[in-house]
């Protein structure tokens, strides 16, 4: 009796309990695939409906996401590599010097480098395990482990450098230094022996601009600084084509921020002042980036901020002429605005025509005085080349910085082989026979250079002269042979580029004589600068007239 009651209470009506869960769940499954089967068969229909007869197919609209759409086609964005600038003015490549120092004996090398860069960390140097190879031994082995870098390895973002650069040009800090990152983490000494080897044996690149700080370039800024001490080779750009030396005409509104440069080179000097005397920087490369000559004349007013006319360079004015010569004297701006303001109108409704403003440079010699404080670094330094100053200033900068100026080895690259012909753009170059040309860049002469040459065009510094049988010096052959790559017209013996620095001296009335504080001094005193506040700048008379 109490079986068939059981049996028929669970297998009563509605009111019964649920059926077993692999039951419902089958039931449930078999539910699902039916709707998908009738949503799918009234999607086909839907689609063929659109396909026989497309405009009496209703539209999809935002109401109705049952519709399924057509996928639509991926689309690829491909990221075009950035370009530069075209149509600026001419870029002041003009003087392009090189100069050996011949009295130091002191050359930085892996293993006192290493010791310093210990000693600088508070740290001693284990000798145990893998340490108790010889140094040599261990500079091989991390050279092996180093990635092959032939190209100065540029420490800003390409944005800051791809104006006159091309991006093989400059190796990026991607390729050179992340491979290097594994080996950095293992210990602190085979972290020093790394980085060390690295930085004996590439080119560091950096530019200084008005927009480089410590947040956008942190290489060029906080990394450069710390381990730019134990460099080898440093190449500084100073980049002067920005703000109020732009190429705009609107530019002169604006100031050329040069108290931020400044900042930037003398902390730069700062970190290089910790390099001991006996481990000198065996390359530096000193690079300014402006435009040549003085922009067309305006009829704005002037800019209230530091003057570019304080200047009187004897830079060109056309840039069409083939031959650049000085440009004439000019009114002063007060002589200028008083003559304005002397005139009469003689009817109310005609205004006279403003007078044009006296044409201004794109970059004054003044604006780079700040480049004076790099002559503190004088004993530790081997090798200089210098590229886009004044010829005068380059060679007395040189004078000042070493003191072997009667016996050092210098000569003049003329035409300039360091920056690359960058088409759309031109550049005022000399020559080799006194005359400043005007290069419009059509032949890219990296293309046609042979592979021997490739390796010293560029951002490198160039051989010492060579002596020849008489012991006159001359210029070495790939020296020579990258000249004639960029220029047309035939060499003579007596040619610019092939001037010693004793001749370049006595031509713009050189600072052999004395002793070096004296040379500094009177240095200091035609090229320096008076500065009773950081922000505010003063120039003598001699100074103005000077550059």
């Amino acid at each position: 009796m109490g079986s068939p009651n059981k049996a028929s209470a669970t297998g009563g009506g509605d009111d019964s309990p649920s059926p077993s869960p692999s039951l419902r769940t089958s039931s449930l499954l078999r539910r699902v695939g039916s709707v998908r089967a009738h949503r799918n068969d009234l999607s086909e229909r839907l689609g063929l409906l659109r396909m026989m007869n497309p405009s009496s197919a209703r539209r999809r609209s935002k109401s109705n996401p049952q519709v399924a759409s057509p996928p639509t086609t991926p689309r690829f964005f491909v990221q075009e590599p950035p370009s530069h600038r075209k149509g600026l003015p001419a870029w002041d490549r003009a003087f392009d010097a090189v100069y050996h120092s011949s009295s130091s004996s002191h050359t930085s090398n892996f293993s006192d480098t290493l010791t310093s860069f210990f000693e600088d960390h508070g740290r001693s140097r284990p000798s145990s395990g893998y340490f108790r190879l010889p140094d040599d031994i261990r500079q091989r082995i991390c050279n092996l482990v180093l990635p092959v870098v032939d190209r100065p390895v540029r420490l800003n973002r390409i944005f800051f450098t791809r104006d006159v650069w091309r991006e093989d040009d400059l190796a990026s800090p991607t390729s050179a230094l992340l491979p290097l990152a594994p080996y950095l983490q293992v210990s602190f000494a085979f972290r020093a022996d790394i980085l060390v080897a690295f930085l004996q044996s590439v080119t560091l690149h950096a530019v200084f601009s008005p927009f480089v700080g410590c947040r956008v370039n942190p290489l060029a800024t906080t990394w450069l600084n710390r381990y730019g001490p134990y460099a080898r080779s440093v190449a500084v750009e100073i980049d002067m084509s920005r703000l109020g030396c732009g190429p705009a005409d609107s530019a002169t509104c604006l100031l050329p921020d040069v108290e931020h440069i400044e900042d930037l080179v003398c902390e730069f000097v700062d970190s290089q002042l910790r390099r001991k005397e006996s481990l000198p920087l065996q390359n530096l490369i000193l690079l300014c980036r402006r435009f040549y000559g003085r922009r067309g004349p305006s009829l704005s007013r002037p800019n209230t901020g530091r003057s570019s006319g304080a200047s009187s360079s004897s830079r060109g004015n056309s840039a069409e002429d083939i031959r650049f010569q000085s440009p004439e004297m000019y009114a002063s701006m007060d002589e200028l605005m008083k003559q304005m303001t002397e005139e009469t109108v003689s009817s109310p409704f005609e205004m006279p025509m403003p007078s044009p403003l006296p044409q201004t440079e794109y970059c004054p010699d003044s604006y780079l005085l700040f480049c004076n404080y790099i002559v503190h670094l004088k004993g530790r330094i081997n090798s200089l080349r210098m590229c886009g100053f004044d010829e005068t200033y380059t060679t007395r900068f040189m004078a000042t910085l070493f003191s072997d100026v009667s016996t050092g080895q210098a000569y003049r690259v003329a035409p300039s082989t360091i920056w690359p012909r960058l088409s759309g753009q031109k550049s005022c170059l000399d020559a080799g026979d006194g005359y400043t040309i005007l290069d419009e860049h059509q032949v890219q002469s990296a293309l046609n250079a042979p592979t021997a040459l490739r390796p010293w065009e560029g951002c490198v510094q160039l051989p010492p002269p060579i002596p020849d049988e008489e012991g006159n010096p001359s210029l070495p052959p790939m020296v020579g042979d990258l000249q004639r790559l960029r220029t047309p017209y035939a060499r003579t013996v007596t040619s610019l580029s092939e001037r010693t620095c004793d001749q370049m001296l006595k031509e713009t009335g050189g600072l052999r004589n004395g002793s070096d504080k004296n040379r500094f001094l009177r240095f200091m005193e035609k090229y320096g600068k008076k500065k009773k506040k950081k922000k505010q700048r003063t120039l003598t008379r001699e100074a103005s007239a000077t550059m």
